[in-house]
């Protein structure tokens, strides 16, 4: 006859504890897979050059399709042209024969023009008199690079020279704008709208403290007139009413690469937002709601948020069959709560997921504030579809340089946000 032990209590306990910190590790290790992945080398930070983004929209499809997720008609991809101007290619810059780090020390443009070979430079600064300026202007630079020294505490000129950055008045060969903005330098994407004859590029002064007198570039680039982008769109359909949709949206394009050897790779910006979008996805496959959920992997956002324009411009089904929509960028910390685009427009919905908040503590505060242009959810919000944009708060970050890495993140409050988010629609949208 065996005797039966009944383990005590606080093994349970501890059991419970091991098994849920498991899966909590899992779903971490598994959103560290996708950033890793999508801020990869190979994906060239999800640009143009090397058609970066073309990979990373496979990597989602292929996510998409090993999920479970339906396509709609046309496929995953839904595919649209951009205008752009890359940088693909060659990229130096010697300040008196002193060879600088491109993303470090000094940026290109990229609405630039490639252009090669070495220059005298002309300098004006906020001490610059306007009669020295305007015969420099009149004279021309022809041959020569103008150096625009925008670090003086009084910047009573700050307007006239960030003009001066895109407009060159003075036919020089090349624009070289002097900052002393913290380090690393702040890179974005214009799209071809703003297309230059001549490169302009952004030196950190620390960089080099002496006067610029002898300027060596080598700059190539490439402009695409229609370039085809596409993004990537996956749905779970609903058992009860499938033409009602919760929608989720995450731009997986960045920045891409300045020159051939530098890269962005957009770990916060935005793989963490893919991430969890796939994983959401991952869930409502194996938990399907009554209404359907689509996921929509935007390209283009940096580039002026030209996917989520051209899908709300060419729907895939009604924009008025969408019940609401979340927009997920930038949610790779969280250590001081989660910020809500449109929780002062949406006042009721966001006062329902601060109780949800209140009752389980998810997050460590949440905050609203007003419209803004500033992500996907925009255009879906003018057209009229009630929309949230969540991004999270605190923890150390990089934002549009060189160092925005897989491994700078923390991912603190990722689970929480996740079952935030589930808790939410869950709470908002029973049937």
């Amino acid at each position: 006859m065996s005797i039966k032990i009944q383990p005590p209590i606080s093994i349970y306990i501890i059991l419970c504890f091991i098994l849920h910190g498991s899966l909590l590790a899992q779903d971490i290790n598994n959103a560290r897979r996708h950033i890793e992945a999508l801020s990869s080398p190979e994906m060239h930070g999800r640009g143009y050059v090397f058609k970066g983004d073309s990979i990373a929209a496979a990597y989602i499809k292929k996510e998409m399709l090993s999920i479970g997720l339906s396509a709609f008609d046309q496929g995953f991809y839904q595919f649209f042209n951009i205008s752009v101007n890359t940088l693909p290619g060659a990229l130096s810059l010697s300040i008196n024969n002193n060879n600088l780090m491109p993303g470090f020390d000094f940026l290109v443009e990229t609405p630039s023009l490639g252009h090669t070979g070495t220059f005298r430079a002309r300098t004006i600064s906020h001490n610059t008199s306007d009669r020295r300026i305007r015969r420099l202007e009149r004279r021309g630079l022809e041959n020569k690079v103008l150096v625009i020294d925008n670090t003086s505490e009084r910047k009573k000129r700050n307007k006239l020279f960030n003009k001066l950055k895109f407009y060159n008045n003075f036919g020089a060969e090349a624009v070289i704008f002097l900052t002393d903005e913290e380090k690393p330098l702040m890179w974005r994407t214009y799209t071809g709208h703003l297309r230059l004859d001549f490169p302009t590029l952004v030196l950190h002064k620390e960089s080099f403290k002496r006067r610029v007198r002898r300027v060596t570039m080598d700059i190539e680039n490439v402009f695409y007139p229609a370039y085809q982008t596409q993004n990537v769109i996956g749905y779970v359909e609903g058992y009860a009413v499938p033409d009602s949709f919760i929608v989720f949206t995450a731009h997986y394009d960045h920045l891409g690469r300045m020159g051939a050897e530098t890269y962005f790779p957009g770990a916060h910006d935005n793989a963490s937002g893919v991430a969890l979008m796939l994983d959401l996805a991952k869930y409502y496959s194996r938990n399907p709601p009554p209404y359907s959920v689509a996921f929509i992997a935007t390209a283009a956002e940096e580039a002026g948020l030209l996917g989520s324009r051209y899908y709300t411009n060419n729907p895939l089904f009604p924009l008025s069959d969408i019940m609401f929509l979340i927009n997920l960028d930038m949610v790779s910390t969280g250590e001081d709560g989660m910020m809500v685009v449109n929780g002062e427009i949406f006042v009721e919905d966001f006062l329902r997921l601060k109780k949800i908040n209140n009752t389980h503590g998810f997050m460590r505060e949440i905050r609203s504030r007003g419209e803004a242009a500033n992500s996907d959810h925009y255009f879906f919000y003018i057209n009229n579809v009630k929309s949230f944009f969540f991004y999270t708060l605190g923890g150390q970050t990089h934002y549009h340089n060189i160092y925005d890495k897989p491994e700078t993140l923390s991912l603190y409050a990722y689970d929480n946000l996740f079952q935030l988010i589930v808790s939410f629609v869950h709470d908002t949208f029973k049937k």
